[in-house]
């Protein structure tokens, strides 16, 4: 009976820690830059998290639409900005992870048409992995930096001086 009740609360304790963690990095190469990602972002000011976000959004548009010239515009030019602006190291290694890996595999695409082999179509996983942490981070970091906020009481933004 006793190792019945045992085995019961290791049970409990694997599924209750399981329901609480954090979502899992998406691949091998966020999981290594993700965490310095991660607090590079929560040092960030409000101005370059928006920045971020306009960022994340135009490369995701892009990921998914590899096929659309001005996705990819978009993306290279605001991601850009944001690294002119705030410069993140790791941050921008995913960013420009995503970017490369996108334009790999359009290259790919077009060499296989050229050649007659496939249809000019991707799975594009390397890139949207990366996208995938990036939305981890803003997700994340966001939430916990209002549960703290929240917490505090200092739940609006300072007013400007």
């Amino acid at each position: 009976m006793r190792k019945i009740c045992a085995l019961l609360g290791g049970a409990s304790l694997l599924v209750g820690g399981t329901c609480f963690a954090q979502d899992p990095w998406p691949d091998q190469y966020s999981a290594t830059t993700g965490p310095d990602a991660q607090k590079e972002f929560a040092a960030l000011p409000e101005n370059g998290r928006a920045a971020y976000k306009q960022a994340l959004i135009a490369c995701s548009l892009y990921v998914d639409h590899y096929y659309d010239p001005n996705y990819k515009n978009q993306c290279e030019t605001v991601y850009k900005s944001f690294a002119v602006e705030f410069g993140s190291r790791f941050i921008g290694l995913l960013f420009r992870n995503a970017i490369i890996s996108t334009r790999m595999m359009v290259l790919n695409s077009e060499l296989g048409v050229s050649q007659a082999r496939r249809e000019l179509d991707g799975d594009n996983d390397f890139a949207k992995a990366s996208i995938a942490a990036l939305e981890k981070i803003y997700r994340e970091t966001n939430s916990a930096a209002n549960r703290s906020r929240a917490a505090t009481g200092n739940d609006r933004p300072a007013a400007p001086e």
